[in-house]
């Protein structure tokens, strides 16, 4: 399984993460608030594409992402999706 951990040291409302897994990854969020790490869920995860994401918030954050593992995204014949996990 490839990973990638992005550090966001300026606080931003929105992080863009270059991971170039070529993948849709799995995110692992975390904030540093008053010097504390926190584990959150951010106001939403947006793929730009299989290498690029941009991660959002209400306010100003820091912190890092760990990008973990991949999601396949296949269309099945009859139009609908699967969803497969890449390893």
């Amino acid at each position: 399984m490839n990973n990638y951990t992005h550090v966001q040291a300026t606080p931003a409302r929105i992080w863009s993460v270059a991971h170039n897994l070529a993948t849709y990854p799995v995110t692992d969020v975390t904030i540093t608030l008053n010097g504390v790490d926190q584990k959150i869920l951010p106001l939403s995860v947006v793929y730009v594409d299989e290498n690029n994401l941009e991660v959002y918030f209400t306010d100003p954050r820091q912190g890092f992402v760990r990008v973990l593992g991949s999601y396949k995204f296949e269309f099945a014949e009859n139009g609908g999706d699967t969803t497969d996990p890449a390893s």
